[in-house]
């Protein structure tokens, strides 16, 4: 914790002495990188298409322990 705070103060004092800078781009910059992504809404379309795939469609081939058990 005391070094995750010390290293934001670095780079609160390294990013507020450039010159180019404005006085919020640095506490911006932090808040975005501490700050989770926003979701990408996924198409309903593709969502539906992806669950069908994956659980309603059969399965083409069985597993090793299904094919043992099915053989004795």
């Amino acid at each position: 914790m005391v070094d995750s705070l010390v290293s934001a103060m670095e780079r609160v004092q390294l990013s507020s002495s450039t010159p180019d800078s404005t006085a919020d781009d640095w506490i911006d910059h932090i808040l975005d990188s501490q700050r989770p992504r926003k979701r990408i809404k996924q198409d309903k379309e593709a969502l539906k298409l992806e669950l069908e795939e994956k659980y309603l469609t059969a399965s083409t081939s069985f597993s090793t322990e299904w094919l043992n058990k099915l053989q004795q």
